[in-house]
């Protein structure tokens, strides 16, 4: 790889290094979802959500929903409550 200049800087190398070995066995997704917090748009924090979601398997609907809404800012998050949301897709715009 180096000879074929694919190793031009630490995120090739990492790049390359996980598509050859795959993702590493240490990465906790569930524990990165549960640390999840909105800082920028509903848009980015969704999309970030969702991802991490598809990477776990085993937390109940009721899990996620409190996840999700535990990671919202907290203007967002009084809002949503009052409209008691029963599954994700109510709660997603």
């Amino acid at each position: 790889m180096y000879s074929l200049n694919q190793l031009g800087d630490w995120t090739c190398l990492s790049r390359a290094l996980e598509l050859r070995f795959g993702p590493s066995t240490y990465e906790n997704h569930q524990s990165t979802l549960f640390k999840l917090k909105q800082f920028g748009s509903m848009v980015e924090y969704q999309a970030s959500f969702e991802k991490l979601c598809n990477k776990i398997v085993g937390l109940s609907h009721d899990n996620l929903l409190n996840c999700f809404m535990s990671g919202l800012s907290p203007p967002i998050e009084r809002e949503l409550k009052i409209l008691k949301p029963c599954t994700l897709t109510q709660e997603i715009p």
